[in-house]
């Protein structure tokens, strides 16, 4: 009886496997009504009021994530909803499975923010922010790049440059912004979220140069424009070529921003 149900439990994790692979592959493909279609199967078979073992933990709650990013400019209250979900899944057995709740909280104020949902997005995060200790570098970073990006949609531009300085301690503990950095310094910020994030300082820096004439938010502007691009034109020379011409429409305009102002030589106030 032991033998059976090992081999059946096999089989559902074989099954599994197999939609949520088919998943990420109509995914890249942006083939949604295949990749909805896997999603679907993979929802109806598992059955989250019961205990769920490691892999259908996993599957369960990315699967979940997966649909409210297919979700998200159609219906963004369904994939608040699925998102929502997800979450409960990763932090009901965080202490059962490896599981990182954290991704998919961030996500969760990212869509609040893009949805104007600012207030709501402030509260999600200030309960996050009782517990950095016990984030990764790259996962504070986040966190208070969004935080900077919160306290600006709610016109408090005092907090936001507070929080995105402290997203430079993360990586620099004197918190110096320095223009000519090697790829051992940069190498620690080699993501996508670093590129978005050195973008979104400099956009603010550079909003508060237009709003003041202020030649020190330009230069801070400038610098993190510099950054941006340094750390996607490594993405593109490292190890994750894969995924780097996976990059968003929306990211490759926001660097060809920064690369363009990265062809002005100086700015007279």
């Amino acid at each position: 009886m032991i033998g059976i149900a090992r081999n059946e439990e096999e089989a559902y994790k074989e099954q599994l496997n197999e939609w949520s692979g088919l998943t990420l592959h109509y995914l890249r493909k942006k083939d949604t009504v295949n990749a909805t279609n896997n999603i679907k199967k993979i929802i109806d078979r598992v059955n989250p009021n019961v205990d769920l073992l490691n892999f259908e933990t996993k599957i369960y709650s990315s699967t979940l994530k997966y649909y409210s990013e297919i979700l998200r400019d159609s219906d963004p209250d369904r994939a608040l909803t699925f998102l929502s979900k997800a979450i409960n899944i990763q932090v009901k057995y965080r202490m059962v499975h490896p599981t990182h709740p954290i991704f998919y909280q961030l996500e969760k104020i990212e869509l609040l923010v893009d949805l104007k949902r600012s207030k709501e997005a402030d509260s999600h995060i200030s309960q996050l922010m009782k517990d950095v200790n016990s984030y990764t570098p790259i996962e504070l970073f986040r966190l208070y790049i969004l935080k900077g990006k919160i306290s600006n949609l709610l016109n408090n531009q005092t907090s936001a440059q507070d929080y995105f300085d402290k997203a430079l301690f993360v990586f620099n503990e004197t918190g110096e912004v320095q223009e000519s950095l090697n790829f051992e310094e940069v190498k620690p910020m080699i993501s996508f979220e670093s590129v978005d994030g050195f973008v979104e300082m400099g956009d603010f820096y550079f909003n508060l140069f237009k709003e003041h004439s202020d030649k020190n938010s330009l230069n801070q502007a400038f610098l993190r424009y510099t950054l941006a691009s340094k750390i996607f034109n490594n993405l593109y020379l490292g190890e994750r070529l894969d995924r780097a011409v996976k990059v968003s429409h929306l990211g490759r305009m926001k660097v060809s921003i920064a690369n363009q102002l990265l062809k002005i030589d100086s700015l007279e106030v």
